[in-house]
């Protein structure tokens, strides 16, 4: 009995040891001689062969023929395999592979034509080709290069054309002669444009903000760039992807929406502790009324009021009506008003017509007009040196936006510049006027731009860029208090009081490293800069630079979108650190 069991592990033990040789080796190390051209990384991933895995299966048969396939793709049609080394380890469990490989001379592109194209089309063809005469045959550009012509013919009103390699051959001087054949199909035109889903906005609505016209030539790309312009209305809760028919010569477009809240009531509440012992800590708020889509009309209504610190609070009043005359025209009005230190009143009437011709391609333009006065007493003018003033002006503005989502972007950018002038009047009081040398009037200037970016990283992490800036000119010695930029604060520097640095020169910026928790919430951290520069009547420049930096949350809940936000200041302690509550709700 005791024989038998000692005969029957030796079984086992043998059969482990040939399974053992059966197994294939894991890759320590590859090399591959006599490539030039080619890539050695992509041939060992065309090979399937990675460090530290085993040898697939058949090795090196069916590798080698996939090697070839591969490298005829990339013009190389006399590449050949020499020879194959495979050295095992002492033990069997590893190899290392050495491959000899001949390219040959590869294939060149001789010539190449299009054929059952008219030469209209043709010229337009091939500036946008990348196969070019003289160039290494590669199969995947030439992949690439048809897809160029069916995009093409497709947004030229042929979105039914097929293209086809017709012929291939190459002469012994090993250049390639390509022949390529189109059917360009029937001319298709728009004959419907359909809207599904909307149960607010009013079809007509959507209609003429789509900008798509039935007999218009049919384009895929004007289609799709409808479908964006519908994303940033901010009327829709999503935009889907066009459904498109074709029927015969004619294409029946139905834009599908679903309606959200258009309407939103913005909230922040802020916390500046105090900076000493003989200080009390500030509370700072905002309340914020849009009104995008009034009754589903596209109009626009703005309601905004803020207490910026314990004596200085601002509102705005605003609204706009779209497409004059049925014309990409919005005129509209704004009145804003802020209360300085509770010395002085600043007010302005706004007149505005903006432009949107562009706007499935993210552009707009508008022009402004209106009047500014600064309203003070005489105590004022002694405590601050300011002047009553009167001015009007006139603005031109021009914005680009490709942001893909207006509350929580993942990609896009957004750029906006404005250039206003105005005449300015010093009204008084005397003793100011005379004192100082102001003269009656004086011309202004003011540029103002600001850029926004959201570049994807990878899955869902986001970084996000802002900067912006305003430089303010005036006829005056000095720039006026009431006339210089203002910023800090929520909604600039975080970190910082509101408004709690001013200038005639101003920059700042925002990075945010975003994690993208849901379609309107997210995880970031902020790094927060800036600068000021002044001219001071009797300390001459000014100049104060700053950073800040922190954390914040954005989370959507039943209330709508929360938000906290915890920024300190350059040389800030935790327990001085600014902190920012918002809630954004749409109804």
């Amino acid at each position: 009995m005791k024989y038998e069991i000692k005969i029957f592990l030796g079984v086992l033990f043998a059969a482990a040891l040939h399974l053992h040789a059966q197994q294939s080796p894991v890759l320590k190390k590859l090399e591959f001689r006599g490539l030039k051209a080619l890539d050695p990384k992509d041939a060992a991933a065309v090979m399937g062969l990675g460090m530290n895995d085993t040898l697939p299966g058949g090795w090196p048969g069916p590798q080698c023929d996939s090697l070839g396939r591969w490298a005829g793709r990339r013009g190389y049609f006399s590449f050949r395999v020499d020879s194959i080394m495979t050295e095992p380890s002492p033990d069997g469990r590893s190899a290392n592979v050495t491959l000899w490989a001949n390219e040959g001379e590869p294939a060149r592109i001789g010539e190449w034509t299009v054929e059952g194209l008219d030469p209209e089309w043709e010229r337009k063809l091939f500036p946008i080709m990348a196969s070019r005469t003289g160039n290494v045959f590669d199969e995947s550009v030439l992949e690439k290069d048809i897809e160029r012509i069916l995009d093409a013919l497709e947004n030229g009103g042929r979105p039914l054309a097929s293209v086809q390699v017709a012929s291939l051959s190459m002469d012994a001087k090993s250049r390639l002669r390509i022949g390529l054949f189109a059917d360009p199909g029937p001319m298709v035109r728009l004959k419907s444009i359909g809207v599904r889903g909307n149960t607010v906005t009013r079809k007509r609505v959507i209609l003429r903000e789509a900008r798509l016209q039935p007999g218009a030539v049919f384009s895929r790309k004007e289609v799709e760039s409808a479908r964006d312009a519908l994303s940033r209305l901010g009327f829709f809760e999503e935009v889907f992807d066009p459904e498109i028919r074709f029927a015969e010569d004619g294409a029946e477009v139905v834009l599908p929406v679903k309606d959200g809240g258009t309407n939103t009531f913005d909230a922040v509440a802020g916390y500046n502790p105090p900076q000493s012992d003989r200080e009390n800590g500030t509370v700072t708020g905002r309340l914020e009324f849009g009104f995008r889509n009034l009754m589903g009309t596209g109009r626009l209504l703005d309601v905004y009021w803020e207490k910026k610190n314990a004596n200085s609070q601002a509102m705005r009043f605003g609204y706009e009506e779209p497409w004059l005359l049925g014309r990409p025209i919005h005129p509209g009005l704004r009145f804003l008003q802020e209360i300085r230190d509770t010395l002085y009143v600043e007010r302005e009437w706004r007149l505005s017509v903006r432009f949107t011709p562009l706007a499935r391609y993210g552009v707009s333009a508008a022009l402004e007009t209106g009047r500014r006065e600064i309203v003070i007493d005489s105590l004022g003018s002694a405590l601050l040196g300011l002047a009553q003033t009167r001015a009007w002006f006139f603005s031109a503005q021009l914005d680009y936006n490709t942001l893909d989502e207006p509350l929580n972007p993942r990609q896009g950018v957004r750029y906006h510049t404005e250039f206003s002038t105005g005449k300015k009047r010093n009204i008084g009081p005397d003793f100011l006027v005379a004192g100082r040398g102001l003269a009656s009037s004086v011309f202004t200037r003011t540029v103002r731009a600001g850029m926004e970016a959201a570049l994807p990283v990878s899955g869902r992490q986001v970084f996000y860029l802002g900067a912006h800036g305003a430089e303010i000119r005036s006829g005056d010695p000095a720039v006026p208090l009431s006339d210089q930029v203002r910023f800090g604060g929520s909604g600039t520097v975080r970190g910082y009081q509101e408004d709690a640095f001013r200038g005639s020169l101003v920059a700042w910026f925002n990075a945010e490293y975003r994690r993208l928790l849901s379609r309107y919430s997210r995880a970031f951290v902020f790094v927060d800069g800036g600068i000021a520069q002044r001219r001071e009547p009797e300390a001459g420049l000014v100049r104060t630079d700053m950073i800040g930096y922190g954390f914040g949350i954005r989370l959507e809940t039943r209330l709508g979108i929360v938000g906290v936000d915890f920024g300190l200041g350059e040389g800030d302690t935790f327990l001085k650190g600014k902190v920012h509550v918002r809630l954004v709700n749409r109804f």
